[in-house]
Protein backbone atom coordinates (compact mmCIF):
# COMPACT_ATOMS: atom_id res chain seq x y z
CA UNK A 1 0.00 0.00 0.00
CA UNK A 2 2.84 2.09 0.93
CA UNK A 3 4.26 1.49 -2.32
CA UNK A 4 1.46 2.75 -4.21
CA UNK A 5 1.16 6.01 -2.50
CA UNK A 6 4.93 6.58 -3.06
CA UNK A 7 4.45 5.98 -6.83
CA UNK A 8 0.85 8.11 -6.72
CA UNK A 9 3.68 11.24 -5.49
CA UNK A 10 5.99 10.56 -7.89
CA UNK A 11 4.01 10.28 -10.40
CA UNK A 12 2.69 13.46 -9.81
CA UNK A 13 3.75 16.39 -11.23
CA UNK A 14 1.54 19.16 -9.93
CA UNK A 15 -2.21 20.15 -8.34
CA UNK A 16 -4.42 20.37 -10.72
CA UNK A 17 -8.54 21.49 -10.40
CA UNK A 18 -9.82 18.46 -9.53
CA UNK A 19 -8.13 18.00 -5.96
CA UNK A 20 -10.27 21.19 -5.05
CA UNK A 21 -12.85 18.46 -4.45
CA UNK A 22 -11.81 16.80 -2.00
CA UNK A 23 -10.19 19.28 -0.12
CA UNK A 24 -13.47 21.10 0.24
CA UNK A 25 -14.82 18.17 1.02
CA UNK A 26 -12.09 17.55 3.99
CA UNK A 27 -12.46 21.09 5.24
CA UNK A 28 -16.20 20.77 5.80
CA UNK A 29 -16.26 17.26 7.59
CA UNK A 30 -13.34 19.19 9.97
CA UNK A 31 -15.46 22.12 10.55
CA UNK A 32 -18.33 19.68 11.15
CA UNK A 33 -16.51 17.55 13.51
CA UNK A 34 -15.00 20.56 15.68
CA UNK A 35 -18.49 22.12 15.81
CA UNK A 36 -19.71 19.26 17.43
CA UNK A 37 -16.69 18.95 19.15
CA UNK A 38 -17.32 22.04 20.87
CA UNK A 39 -21.10 22.01 21.16
CA UNK A 40 -20.42 18.83 23.47
CA UNK A 41 -17.58 19.84 25.44
CA UNK A 42 -19.61 23.22 25.74
CA UNK A 43 -22.84 20.66 26.58
CA UNK A 44 -20.68 19.02 28.82
CA UNK A 45 -19.32 21.30 30.93
CA UNK A 46 -22.71 23.82 31.68
CA UNK A 47 -24.20 20.13 32.95
CA UNK A 48 -24.99 20.00 36.82
CA UNK A 49 -23.71 15.95 36.38
CA UNK A 50 -20.31 17.32 36.61
CA UNK A 51 -19.09 17.45 39.63
CA UNK A 52 -15.75 17.97 39.65
CA UNK A 53 -13.56 20.89 39.09
CA UNK A 54 -10.77 19.17 37.71
CA UNK A 55 -13.48 17.44 35.37
CA UNK A 56 -14.72 21.67 34.27
CA UNK A 57 -11.27 22.72 33.99
CA UNK A 58 -10.34 20.04 31.55
CA UNK A 59 -13.22 20.77 29.16
CA UNK A 60 -12.76 24.27 29.86
CA UNK A 61 -9.67 23.41 28.09
CA UNK A 62 -10.83 21.73 25.39
CA UNK A 63 -13.38 24.30 24.33
CA UNK A 64 -10.85 27.11 24.60
CA UNK A 65 -8.45 24.83 22.47
CA UNK A 66 -11.52 24.22 19.91
CA UNK A 67 -11.52 27.41 19.56
CA UNK A 68 -8.14 28.81 19.42
CA UNK A 69 -7.99 26.26 16.32
CA UNK A 70 -11.33 27.22 15.02
CA UNK A 71 -9.35 30.80 14.42
CA UNK A 72 -6.93 29.29 12.41
CA UNK A 73 -8.93 27.82 10.13
CA UNK A 74 -9.34 30.57 7.71
CA UNK A 75 -5.75 30.84 7.44
CA UNK A 76 -5.12 27.29 6.62
CA UNK A 77 -8.23 26.97 3.67
CA UNK A 78 -6.20 29.95 2.78
CA UNK A 79 -2.72 28.40 2.42
CA UNK A 80 -4.67 25.46 0.89
CA UNK A 81 -5.98 27.65 -1.88
CA UNK A 82 -2.32 28.89 -2.43
CA UNK A 83 -1.00 25.94 -2.47
CA UNK A 84 -2.91 24.70 -5.13
CA UNK A 85 -3.11 27.88 -7.65
CA UNK A 86 0.69 27.35 -7.04
CA UNK A 87 0.55 23.44 -7.71
CA UNK A 88 -1.63 24.31 -10.71
CA UNK A 89 0.93 27.28 -11.91
CA UNK A 90 3.84 24.81 -11.39
CA UNK A 91 2.16 21.99 -13.43
CA UNK A 92 1.42 23.98 -16.70
CA UNK A 93 4.93 26.31 -16.44
CA UNK A 94 6.99 23.34 -15.13
CA UNK A 95 6.19 21.38 -18.14
CA UNK A 96 7.74 23.44 -20.80
CA UNK A 97 11.16 22.62 -22.03
CA UNK A 98 13.69 24.78 -22.12
CA UNK A 99 16.82 25.03 -24.55
CA UNK A 100 20.05 26.69 -24.21
CA UNK A 101 21.69 27.40 -20.89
Amino acid sequence: MLDKVKQFLKDKKGMAISDLAPLAVVFVILAIVIGMGAMILDEMNSSSSVTSDTAHSVLSDGISALSDFSGWFGILVLIVIAAIIIGIVMRYFGGVEKSGI
